[in-house]
């Protein structure tokens, strides 16, 4: 299967995930993978592994407000897979939410070893689609610092500090290093016979100059419900073509997305106020994917 782009939008953040709800980190041609607020990329790997393996895509990564697609181990065909992975992801503002749902298979007691690995580079998304070129930048300090439920980066140079922080629901039972700067959190699944466990990862982006006080909301679900309301909001009042359905829904296509485009500003007389931001689609196309 030939992986694709997908692209979740919230503001001035957008993430660009596979078909699996991965972020791979390799810099190739094209719109590269990751999460961005304003124009940084504050994950540049975010990669899901079971048993040491990244498992088989079964449904790939569903276009809409929420990524949602199944995974299953790799393996032969002679039997059914131990267990079954259900990924939600959906970013907000400055946010980025996957949930992930684990399913038995098995009519005995199953322990999997569930991994993530993460890692955050603080790269400027047009430096990533230049030529393959590097660019020096001396003084820059980065960190890695494990907390008490996740794992938190680091990026300084001067007096510019970003910061991307992942806390986790359970807390991991450990947090790895990889030799490359990336963090592995890892976590020891005990299933019942076709039982169930879930795991909530949220991830806070902190650009350099942002001192507002924001929360990742709990779940994808969550964050679908304040999309709606955005859009709602937006639309009211609007009348739409009557008597040509397409254009109607292609209209309310239009403004569903520039509501969920729509960034903080400020009013000439200070006031603070939320304006669509198109220009940041140009980056990556669509809503949906490439």
């Amino acid at each position: 299967m030939t992986d694709r782009h997908h692209l979740l939008v919230f503001g001035g953040t957008f993430a660009a995930v596979g078909d699996a709800g991965d972020i791979s980190g390799v810099r190739a041609a094209g719109s590269p993978e990751g999460l961005f607020v304003r124009d940084a990329r504050h994950l540049s790997r975010w990669q899901l592994t079971v048993d040491g393996a990244v498992p088989e895509t079964l449904s790939p990564v569903a276009d809409g407000d929420t990524a949602r697609c199944v995974l299953v181990p790799r393996g032969g065909r002679d039997e059914p897979p131990a267990y079954t992975l259900f990924r939600e992801q959906a970013v907000g503002d400055g946010s980025f939410i996957d949930a992930i749902r684990v399913t038995s298979n098995r009519p005995v007691p199953t322990t999997i070893r569930l991994a993530l690995t993460a890692d955050a580079d603080f790269t400027d998304q047009f430096e990533l689609r230049s030529d393959h070129r590097t660019y020096t930048k001396p003084g820059a300090k980065r960190r890695r610092q494990v907390l008490d439920h996740g794992v938190e980066f680091s990026y300084q140079r001067g007096e510019w500090r970003s910061v991307t922080t992942v806390t986790t629901e359970p807390a991991p039972d450990v947090v790895e290093e990889t030799g490359t700067g990336a963090r592995r959190l890892v976590w020891a699944l005990d299933l019942e016979p076709h039982g169930t466990a879930e795991l909530t990862l949220r991830v806070m982006a902190r650009p350099h100059g942002d001192k507002r006080t924001l929360r990742v909301p709990r779940s994808p679900a969550a964050l679908s419900a304040q999309l709606l309301s955005l859009e709602g909001e937006f639309v009211e009042g609007v009348a739409f073509p009557t008597g040509w359905p397409e254009l109607a829904a292609a209209c309310a296509r239009g403004l569903a997305d520039l509501a969920t485009l729509q960034v903080p500003a400020t009013g000439p007389d200070g006031e603070e106020l939320r304006v669509p931001a198109a220009d940041r689609m140009q980056c990556h196309g669509p809503r949906g994917g490439r």
